[in-house]
């Protein structure tokens, strides 16, 4: 064995254990330990001695692998910690050939987390390298960092409870006139001009072109085929403005698993763009 356990010094993987289970026999506990003490054999240089281990009566781990009245001799254990091989009658070929069988076998192996419980759990993993996840994200992502914003918004930015003000979970919403937490609710008394679309001009961009800073162009629902140049301070939306938009945006985790739109005006207000004649 001393050859066997000098073969495989080297070798992480292998561990070689010798076991005495039958105290006072052959040898005394004192003379067993003499037995790995000294080199067996200077001329062929074995000099690795495998470690021993001393158990009571009735309560080796030769018994412990026993079958019927039968204890093996040798016993061969996988890095799975299951027992691979056994036998009564085992000289070095044998002894060799089972442990070069299962270095095959680990290598192949795959690495992963082998815990059931885990969420990134890996049935096909033989081996654990350590890699188990036991939390999931908001989104379901196991390991992710995705959070609930202050709105409640799974990986939220806060915006879909963020007021006009920028205040969130405020309640300060634009009026009819496009003032932040203004109270008017008719138009005809707005200081500034509220442009509609298409009841005053039929595109966005004649009302843009119209509107002087401070008015508000109002689009209602619809598709607009055009391409928009904005450059004046103004107001330009849709009749989601005097919505709710505290949900304006949902995540869908049934069908879609994806941002959607909550709210009809938006959904239903599209500015399709077209290729210019001149894009400069």
């Amino acid at each position: 064995m001393d050859q066997i356990g000098d073969m495989y010094a080297a070798d992480e993987s292998v561990i070689h254990l010798t076991e005495l289970s039958d105290l006072g026999q052959p040898y005394t506990c004192s003379q067993w330990a003499n037995q790995y003490g000294t080199v067996h054999d200077s001329e062929s240089g074995y000099d690795h001695h495998e470690p021993l281990i001393v158990s009571a009566p009735n309560a080796g781990m030769f018994n412990i692998f026993s079958t019927g009245n039968v204890t093996p001799s040798n016993i061969w254990i996988d890095h799975t910690m299951t027992v691979f091989f056994k036998s009564n009658t085992a000289g070095f070929g044998l002894i060799n050939l089972k442990i070069q069988e299962m270095l095959a076998q680990m290598n192949e192996a795959e690495e992963g987390c082998i815990d059931s419980s885990a969420c990134n759990y890996n049935p096909d993993a033989d081996i654990d390298d350590g890699s188990c996840i036991y939390e999931a994200d908001c989104l379901g992502e196991c390991g992710g960092d995705a959070v609930d914003d202050e709105c409640g918004v799974c990986n939220g930015d806060n915006s879909s409870c963020t007021d006009c003000n920028g205040v969130i979970n405020g309640d300060a919403e634009v009026d009819i006139c496009g003032v932040c937490d203004g109270n008017e609710t008719n138009p005809d008394n707005c200081s500034n001009t509220l442009i509609r679309i298409p009841e005053d001009y039929a595109t966005i961009q004649e009302g843009i072109d119209a509107s002087v800073d401070g008015d508000t162009v109002l689009v209602a629902d619809g598709d607009y085929v055009e391409n928009l140049v904005l450059n004046k301070s103004i107001v330009l939306a849709s009749y989601a403005i005097f919505d709710n938009l505290n949900e304006w945006i949902i995540f869908d985790d049934n069908f879609l698993n994806q941002w959607v739109s909550n709210n009809s005006h938006i959904e239903s207000t599209r500015l399709i763009g077209i290729n210019p004649d001149d894009p400069d």
